[in-house]
């Protein structure tokens, strides 16, 4: 929720991989089920495999989808 409202756009990759989430929509649901209002995209993205998969992007609806900044992995 923290990245969320930070006004990041975060995919269901990166949840797993750069925030820990194992399960990103149950997370997500479990937001939305505490009256957050989260909105879902949906993109093609390669996951470390290289393999190109339908994943969803979350963001907080009040923020704009076209100006949330993508999250980052710091090495």
């Amino acid at each position: 929720m923290a990245a969320l409202r930070m006004g990041f756009a975060i995919s269901t990759l990166e949840a797993r991989t750069l925030l820990d989430i194992l399960h990103p929509a149950g997370r997500v649901k479990e937001l939305r089920d505490e009256g957050h209002n989260i909105l879902t995209l949906w993109t093609d993205a390669p996951t470390e495999a290289g393999e190109l998969h339908r994943v969803g992007v979350y963001l907080l609806a009040h923020v704009e989808a076209a100006n949330a900044p993508a999250l980052e992995a710091t090495p």
